[in-house]
């Protein structure tokens, strides 16, 4: 009776270790990307302001003249140029005056320039003056466009237009790789 059941017990783990050849692998693969104002990325050091930040002490501010907020740039490496690609963006924004006239840009560029930008649209999620609100964004990228030798992903809080300021706090990037 023992033979049996340690037989059973071998049986059953062996099963349970087995790959069903019909079922597919989850091929995602996800790069998460956080920055924080007390470290250096982007635009860091020309817009980087103290106090009243959303969290921490420091924040991004940005007018027309100075029009790139915090940021971060990533160079794709080759074993991920055969996948799509999905930038997924979030972070928190505050205009001093209404209307809101700001956003995050996202730009792919490749040895031939920036063949894609994209600035999101927050004017329905930024309703009040000098307060921060949560804003979130995302852009597909199908693998065909990542066919270059130089595959760079960027993104930028950006001011183009109005005299007041923009502030950008607890930047977040989340690249989400798949087949």
């Amino acid at each position: 009776m023992k033979k049996i059941a340690l037989y059973a017990i071998c049986v059953i783990i062996v099963s349970s270790c087995s790959r069903d050849k019909n079922v597919s692998e989850n091929t995602d693969i996800n790069i998460v990307q956080e920055i924080n104002m007390d470290n250096k990325t982007l635009n860091f050091e020309s817009t980087r302001r103290e106090g009243s930040a959303h969290s921490g002490k420091y924040y991004s501010s940005v007018d027309t003249v100075n029009q790139f907020a915090v940021g971060y740039e990533y160079i794709l490496p080759d074993t991920l140029k055969k996948r799509n690609v999905t930038v997924y963006v979030s972070c928190w924004v505050r205009e001093k005056e209404m209307p809101f006239n700001g956003g995050v840009a996202i730009a792919l560029s490749t040895t031939k320039g920036t063949i894609n930008w994209h600035v999101s649209d927050l004017k329905k999620s930024v309703t009040k003056s000098n307060e921060w609100v949560f804003v979130k964004d995302s852009i597909f990228y199908e693998k065909a466009l990542l066919n270059d030798p130089f595959v760079q992903i960027g993104v930028v809080g950006i001011k183009q237009v109005g005299s007041d300021a923009l502030d950008i706090d607890d930047l977040k990037i989340n690249y989400k790789f798949s087949e």
